[in-house]
């Protein structure tokens, strides 16, 4: 999603990472959705033009994106209060896009192109996938490894996974773009990609697995966004009926549909271990604020 992107849009897995591949398909069958229950409690940075949440640890810290007159700014929200993050020398664009229990803090600014970060008690390294002409971190587990999106040079977005110094691009079979937005303690990844058929969200496990997730009569376009140790995953589809995206919660093969009250539209981006979700809804006028979900 995002404006300032946590990204729709793009997955290959390549042989000298997973020697094998098993494919499944969920969400093929019709049924009847139930709700995600949970309080909605909405995330506004005071001041701001627009609020997006999109990654929570299990302190229930949470890290997104402002706009205000200045730009586009990361922050911080702990204990109540929010810390702005803004990547040294940037003031006018920089997005947090995942933190872990250790308080590892990733996202990505933008000096000529996108690059990536990551920020360990306040200091801030730059990571870019080699060759990229951006490279956008979306989550970060607690062994410090990182699941995010990059462009190559012919313009083509892949999925890249970020661990112990090594960096492994990560495509969807038949994919014409594929986006790694989340990854849990296992290693295992949540994300969407792209093909001749629509988009699609899948979770690609550490030894290989991999599954593509569609919400019910939405098969054209879903996407998974945050992904727990649990392996609970979160994420969007396109509602075919009432034309506006929706989000979702998906566990033990079943999904629950997850709307902010009174949003036009719903983009859960992160879940944490207690099942509790971040994430940014829109309402009517097209203002976008942020919202953590807890469930009940």
């Amino acid at each position: 999603m995002r404006i300032s992107r946590k990204f729709s849009d793009t997955l290959a897995i390549p042989a000298r990472i997973f020697s094998t591949v098993h494919f499944i398909v969920i969400g093929a069958m019709l049924f009847a959705i139930p709700a995600f229950a949970a309080t909605f409690h909405e995330i506004t940075v005071p001041g701001s033009q627009s609020t997006a949440a999109n990654g929570i640890n299990n302190s229930f810290q949470v890290v997104g994106f402002f706009e205000d007159s200045g730009g586009t700014h990361g922050f911080l929200l702990s204990q109540g209060t929010y810390q702005t993050l803004n990547f040294p020398g940037v003031t006018d664009f920089t997005v947090a896009t995942g933190i872990n229990n250790t308080n590892e803090i990733v996202g990505y600014f933008f000096s000529s192109a996108e690059h990536g970060f990551i920020n360990r008690g306040g200091d801030y390294k730059q990571i870019d996938f080699p060759s990229a002409t951006s490279t956008l971190p979306q989550s970060v587990n607690n062994k410090g490894e990182i699941a995010g999106v990059y462009t190559d040079a012919s313009g083509k977005t892949h999925g890249f996974k970020f661990a112990n110094g090594t960096w492994s691009t990560l495509d969807a079979p038949g994919a014409t773009s594929t986006s790694a937005q989340g990854i849990n303690d296992a290693g295992n990844v949540a994300g969407f990609y792209n093909d001749a058929t629509g988009q699609h969200g899948f979770e690609l496990s550490r030894d290989g697995r991999f599954r593509t997730i569609n919400f019910p009569n939405a098969e054209a376009a879903s996407s998974a966004t945050g992904i727990n140790d649990n392996n609970q995953i979160v994420g969007q589809y396109l509602d075919p009926t009432l034309h506006k995206i929706q989000g979702f919660e998906f566990s033990n093969g079943q999904f629950n549909e997850l709307q902010y009250p009174g949003a036009s539209t719903t983009f859960p981006q992160g879940i944490n271990n207690a099942n509790f979700v971040v994430g940014s809804w829109f309402n009517s006028m097209g203002q976008q604020e942020g919202f953590l979900a807890s469930p009940r």
